[in-house]
């Protein structure tokens, strides 16, 4: 898409440069995007507007002084470093002297004031649990996983509430990785039983054994319960987190053990607007208040949406990945308006930019995101596409 502010093209000098640049060559690079759009600028006058506070707000970038060199870093970049997370796609060894806000510290053992665990403190089975790589998530102006990390630290469980493909799952997952501690995933739309959440007894031959379940193995070592698509969840799994989280204890039924729930467990519920989604349930006050922080998620801003999709699929051409936020925007639009009744993920942007690093980008819509989309949609988000993507030639049904 063509671009219409100078934070259009201050963005995408840094974006361009990987996440960093030298202020000399951030000058001359935005100057040269702009020449080449028929927009003439000197040097000098591009040193008021590209380092203007308020157009660099706008771009997401942030001046950056590292010793003798002077940079611009996306704002992102800069807040992960000052958070001890780490940055795609390019690491970098030396803290910005950029004034933290708040945000968290680590010295290798700490996140956010929480102490990481010792990998070698679990079982075989748990640590399948913990995510080994960073997830790339993207924190929105609300600061979703400062706020969780907090949360975490004042022994809190946190509701969280947004659309689908928003970054709930992936925001649990990074704070798994960043604390080393085991995500215990369970989804409750997926009608579970008794023996899911406390276990079962089974034989190896020999003897007869019992077999953990999800809660069980959430209370023993500790970590996340993670319940996805909670408000689907049944009376029966709502009874069983109430007793563990209400009493700090699980009673095993089928040995008799009562389990002390261990320091770091903690649960995270994830629900979808009960408003925009069939068969959800309302939470009832009496486990609404058992979540000491909920926690709105929603899509990020278009600038950070763009950088998320770009990042996460590893396709970085920026004017591709523009022109499927804002068809993304146009979307959202139309199911605020209900014209649609489905939403427009950012999971499903990613995809479509994974895949046209091999697909023309036809192909990439119609048989990566069209098919996400009720039929009676489909036409409706063709002809969308079609007004905003430049590469996209839909088969319209009549």
């Amino acid at each position: 898409m063509t671009r219409t502010t100078v934070a259009d093209y201050m963005r995408d000098a840094v974006e361009m440069a990987g996440g960093r640049i030298s202020e000399t060559d951030y000058l001359t690079s935005v100057q040269r995007m702009m020449n080449a759009d028929g927009r003439e600028q000197s040097i000098t006058s591009l040193k008021t507007n590209a380092f203007n506070k308020k157009n660099m707000t706008k771009a997401e970038v942030t001046r950056v002084t590292i010793g003798d060199n002077k940079e611009v870093w996306l704002q992102e970049n800069a807040d992960t470093i000052l958070s001890g997370g780490s940055i795609s796609p390019s690491n970098y060894t030396q803290a910005p002297t950029v004034a933290p806000q708040n945000m968290g510290t680590t010295d290798g053992q700490v996140w956010f004031g929480i102490p990481r665990r010792n990998l070698e403190d679990f079982d075989e089975v748990a640590l399948t649990q913990i995510p080994l790589t960073p997830t790339g998530f993207m924190e929105s102006d609300n600061r979703e996983l400062w706020r969780m990390a907090t949360a975490w630290k004042m022994g809190k469980n946190v509701m969280m509430e947004g659309p689908k493909g928003c970054g709930k799952t992936i925001a649990v997952k990074e704070l798994c990785y960043q604390v080393q501690t085991p995500m215990w995933r369970m989804t409750c739309s997926d009608g579970l039983t008794t023996d899911d959440l406390i276990g079962y007894m089974t034989s190896d031959g020999e003897k007869t054994i019992f077999i953990d379940g999800l809660v069980t193995s959430a209370v023993r070592h500790g970590g996340i319960l993670f319940c996805d698509e909670f408000n689907f969840a049944r009376a029966s799994v709502l009874g069983v987190l109430h007793q563990v989280m209400d009493s700090g204890k699980l009673v095993i039924p089928m040995t008799g053990e009562i389990l002390t729930a261990h320091d770091d467990f903690r649960v995270m519920a994830a629900i979808n607007p009960p408003e925009d989604y069939e068969g959800t349930n309302e939470m009832n006050q009496a486990t609404v208040d058992r979540y000491g922080v909920s926690l709105p998620f929603t899509y990020l801003n278009k600038e950070r949406e763009i950088t998320c999709i770009m990042q996460q699929s590893g396709n970085h051409n920026r004017t591709l990945a523009r022109q499927l936020v804002e068809f993304a925007g146009d979307l959202r639009r139309m199911k605020a308006d209900r014209t649609i009744q489905t939403d427009t993920s950012t999971r499903t942007l990613i995809d479509v930019m994974e895949l046209a690093t091999e697909w023309n980008m036809t192909d990439a819509i119609e048989f990566s995101m069209i098919p996400k989309y009720g039929s009676y949609e489909r036409n409706q988000i063709k002809l969308a596409g079609r007004a905003r993507l430049s590469d996209y030639e839909p088969m319209i049904e009549e």
